[in-house]
């Protein structure tokens, strides 16, 4: 009886709600007297009867359950979808970074290959072309299967890549390339997946342009590229046949967005550094070539030069040999010259002396005038020649100085007392500036008075009216000798002039001009620079000049010749 009660309520049960939405309750309250029985005493009621047709009842009800009873929970379907969606954007991931790594390789063997091409060839845009669309078939063979026929991988990257450096024709290949293979596998989203490939490298074929137009690529403008690829792709994904891809589209916009965009910009950035390291080696190129040409050209130029100066030096050292041969010549005449002409010389003036001094009787003031004449001539001529044989001797290399110890004050007297007669003759005022303590100096004698007598004779000779003075310094290593004069002054344009020989400083007024050859300065120098000394000038036209002669007070050991 109670089985039959409990079978009956069972039933009525059943009636009321066929969906079984309440079946859980009765079941659980069934299972939970079937099972809590043993526990209240389970060996009687196993030995009863009523037990046993009880389980018996138990069992039938389980076997009579609707199937619907045994369907999952909302919680449970919501987990599984869930963890199904991570795990498919996983393997988005996943198969994105392969294509990656391939696009990265690819940077490398691109680069490799297409810089030996001009940029605009079309040899290098279908071998461009070839590469991306071989990796593009290459990333399609590890693709994610997102359902059946609807495949996921990084082709749109490689086409927007393919369009940006590429241009149109590579990517127009790469393209044909991609879909050709596309096609080839078939499938539900075959034609989807060749209009992205389409979309890819039209975009990149589009920002080309503007780059090549404006010369630059920020990275915004990468970044505004990938994410309008990845935009379309996602949204070509909804012409899927049977609404695929509105479920499609959920489990693959996060890493679409995201991972994809930031993979392309990768790829991209790579590619510009490798274009830019490239073209920093064609310009280093470039420059060196430049450089090698330009060294080139000069070392033509030099070498060219080299053998003008060769030849130049040439005809040089040639020209200075008949020039040191004829100046030779010159000072051999001019030594003959001048000894042939001294002895007659020194017989005139000898003679103008006797006559003058009227030891061969007394003369007429006219015959002493012109006498006096004679004499002055003579002994002009005669400087004239001494003169000409110390040059011939310098030039020659044969001067020889007599060295002796001496005071350089009595030399300065000497001369000045020598020449007072001239002075006076002029009415000028001749004095020497001469210090207390004596100024020793080292020196040839001779040569010291050659110069001061030179110096002062060019003083006296210049100056019309004033005075001309001579003074002396010495601070132990060198000796100076100042000789001042209020003349005429010598212009700046003269004042170096004036020390090359036969030249005389120029005369505005023709009845200035004074004799002279114009080598007692000239003279004066190359002896002062034999003795280790300078003469310097300081002139004013119009206010007179001052000439300093400067020895040192030991000559140097080369010089001369030692007593």
């Amino acid at each position: 009886m109670r089985e039959r009660g409990l079978l009956l309520r069972l039933r009525l049960s059943d009636a009321r709600h066929p969906g079984g939405a309440i079946h859980a309750p009765v079941r659980g309250l069934a299972r939970h007297r079937l099972v809590r029985a043993p526990d209240r005493g389970a060996r009687q009621q196993q030995d009863h009867p009523a037990g046993v047709q009880e389980r018996r009842a138990g069992a039938r009800l389980r076997a009579h359950r609707p199937a619907v009873n045994r369907r999952p929970g909302h919680a449970d379907r919501c987990a599984r979808v869930n963890g199904q969606s991570a795990e498919e954007a996983g393997l988005v991931v996943l198969t994105l970074v392969q294509n990656i790594a391939i696009l990265v390789a690819l940077t490398v063997v691109t680069q490799a290959v297409t810089r030996q091409l001009e940029p605009t060839s079309r040899r290098r845009a279908l071998l461009l072309g070839a590469l991306f669309g071989g990796t593009a078939v290459l990333g399609m063979m590890t693709p994610f299967r997102a359902a059946e026929g609807v495949i996921y991988d990084g082709r749109s990257i490689i086409l927007g890549i393919a369009g940006l450096f590429g241009g149109p024709g590579a990517a127009a290949i790469a393209a044909a390339i991609a879909a050709a293979y596309r096609l080839y596998l078939g499938g539900a989203g075959a034609l989807v997946g060749t209009a992205v490939i389409a979309v890819s490298a039209a975009l990149g074929a589009t920002l080309f342009y503007h780059r090549r137009r404006t010369g630059h690529l920020y990275w915004w403008e990468l970044l505004a590229l990938s994410l309008a690829i990845h935009v379309l792709m996602l949204l070509l994904q909804l012409a899927l046949p049977g609404g695929r891809g509105f479920d499609i589209v959920p489990k693959i916009a996060l890493p679409v967005l995201t991972v994809y965009p930031l993979g392309m910009m990768l790829v991209a950035r790579l590619m510009l550094d490798q274009e830019e390291r490239y073209r920093r080696e064609e310009e280093l190129r470039a420059l060196n070539a430049s450089l090698e040409r330009i060294v080139d050209e000069r070392t033509e130029e030099l070498q060219a030069t080299n053998e003008e100066l060769e030849q130049t030096n040439e005809e040089l050292a040639h020209a200075l040999a008949e020039i040191e041969r004829a100046s030779e010549s010159k000072s051999a005449f001019l030594r003959t010259m001048s000894h042939e002409m001294r002895t007659p010389l020194n017989s005139v003036i000898g003679f103008a002396d006797l006559l003058a001094s009227g030891l061969v009787g007394e003369l007429t003031e006219e015959q002493a005038k012109q006498v006096g004449m004679i004499r002055d001539a003579g002994r002009h001529l005669l400087e004239l020649v001494n003169q000409t044989l110390d040059l011939a001797r310098i030039e020659a290399g044969r001067l020889d100085f007599s060295f002796e110890d001496l005071d350089a004050c009595d030399v300065v007297a000497s001369v000045v007392e020598s020449l007072r007669p001239q002075a006076d003759a002029k009415g000028l005022e001749i004095s020497a500036s001469l210090p207390e303590e004596p100024v020793p100096l080292r020196t040839d004698r001779t040569r010291l008075r050659e110069i001061l007598t030179n110096l002062v004779g060019n003083a006296v000779k210049f100056t019309d009216t004033g005075s001309v003075s001579i003074a002396v310094r010495g601070d132990g290593s060198r000796v100076a000798f100042e000789v001042a004069d209020t003349g005429r002054g010598i212009a700046p344009e003269e004042a170096e002039r004036i020390f090359l020989e036969f030249v005389k400083s120029a005369e505005t007024d023709s009845r200035l001009a004074t004799p002279g050859a114009g080598l007692g300065l000239a003279i004066s120098r190359r002896i002062a620079e034999a003795l280790g000394g300078t003469i310097e000038l300081e002139s004013e036209v119009g206010r007179g000049s001052t000439f300093t002669l400067t020895l040192p007070a030991q000559p140097p050991e080369a010089i001369g010749r030692q007593p």
